[in-house]
């Protein structure tokens, strides 16, 4: 997001934590009169209506709200409490013999699932509640993953009323993020938002897993004047003993148009020049590189339909067989994560020997592609 956009929200958020506090009437007089002082201090910084930034600063006491529930739920869990569940709530038990989560579904047949599932399958709307048997490490993990999914999109709400409304922001661009805003609501009846998703999906499962990367979303600034639809935090091992050294982030640009690959090539290069002309404050991390990923991925909407006849955990990306995982990886994490290393991620979704002997051969005929490239070159 802008920097002077950042500095208002951090300041709001300084004021959304005292007025959470129990405090006196002549406080509350006080942080009234600081909520108005600061709402026409942002107005006149971003050029925007005083109702815009009193929302902004509302959006702002709610996402504090999220923080201290989730903060009440640690102390009941740590107390030998029991979180409520909402209702149609998947409810989760753990066996500790097979180290396995399941729950019963309506035809009270057992599902099993992995942590990995429990933590991300937020992204399609599907909640989890946890009994006793589930270790608290995982409920608290889960608590977690679930206010950060609702706190990054009450701060993109916040973005797109801002940027929608400020003279600083060209027309064009405004449209965008109104566009955004409008689509939100209907995301998985597009291929585009489906499989940036289910990419997504994918990858963090994985990183959960034990893989060496960490997903992270992008915000709707970075969507739209960056071009970055996800980032890939990429962990550094070949740093020298007593060397401090940041972890590379890559912003990834997807797209399923092969037509639309020169267009966004561009927008990629105008994106990495923006880039390498800002410089990186101390405090905090700026984007290393963006790579454009094109990939034609088919069958999509009907891979997410069948899924969304029963919503097995795992996302409709659990559909994808090892082989679609594979190819989607290598083109994600090019330059990134080694095949080799791609193929050890995937050996635990492979389900049948078959399947195993398939994508071993599938992995020995690239082998001998790539031997057969090399030696080409050399001649």
């Amino acid at each position: 997001m802008r920097e002077n956009f950042k500095e208002i929200l951090n300041e709001y958020n300084t004021h959304a934590k005292d007025t959470a506090t129990k405090i006196s009437k002549e406080e509350r007089v006080f942080l009234q009169e600081e909520a108005g002082n600061l709402i026409e201090k942002s107005s006149k910084k971003r050029g925007n209506s005083a109702e815009v930034q009193a929302e902004i600063l509302n959006i702002q006491k709610s996402k504090q709200n999220i923080m201290r529930k989730m903060h009440k739920q640690f102390r009941k869990l740590d107390n030998g409490g029991v979180i409520e569940s909402l209702e149609k709530t998947r409810i989760v038990s753990f066996d500790k013999n097979s180290g396995k989560f399941y729950y019963s579904n309506s035809k009270d047949t057992i599902i099993f699932l992995d942590i990995s599932d429990i933590l991300t399958d937020g992204e399609w709307g599907i909640t989890y509640g946890f009994d006793n048997s589930v270790p608290k490490s995982v409920q608290k993990k889960y608590i977690l993953s679930e206010a950060k999914r609702e706190i990054a999109n009450k701060l993109d709400e916040q973005i797109i009323l801002d940027e929608s409304t400020s003279p600083t922001t060209d027309t064009f661009k405004q449209k965008a993020y109104l566009e955004i805003k409008k689509s939100k609501a209907n995301q998985d009846k597009f291929e585009g938002f489906l499989a940036e998703k289910m990419i997504k999906g994918l990858l963090a499962k994985l990183s959960i897993e034990g893989a060496d990367f960490e997903i992270e979303e992008a915000d709707v600034y970075q969507d739209v004047e960056q071009k970055i639809d996800f980032l890939i935090r990429r962990k550094n091992h070949n740093r020298a003993v007593g060397v401090t050294e940041d972890d590379k982030i890559i912003g990834v640009q997807f797209t399923l148009n092969k037509a639309k690959e020169d267009f966004k090539k561009k927008q990629v290069e105008r994106s990495k020049r923006n880039l390498k002309g800002k410089s990186k404050r101390k405090h905090e991390r700026e984007v290393d590189d963006i790579m454009l990923v094109v990939m034609p991925v088919e069958k999509l909407s009907s891979t997410y339909r069948k899924w969304a006849e029963d919503k097995k955990p795992g996302g409709p990306e659990n559909l994808w067989d090892i082989n679609m995982k594979y190819q989607i990886l290598k083109g994600v994490l090019n330059g990134l994560v080694d095949e080799e290393e791609i193929r050890k991620l995937l050996y635990k979704d492979i389900k049948t020997d078959l399947e195993l002997d398939l994508f071993a051969k599938q992995s020995e005929l690239e082998d001998v592609k790539k031997e057969l490239d090399r030696r080409e070159n050399n001649q």
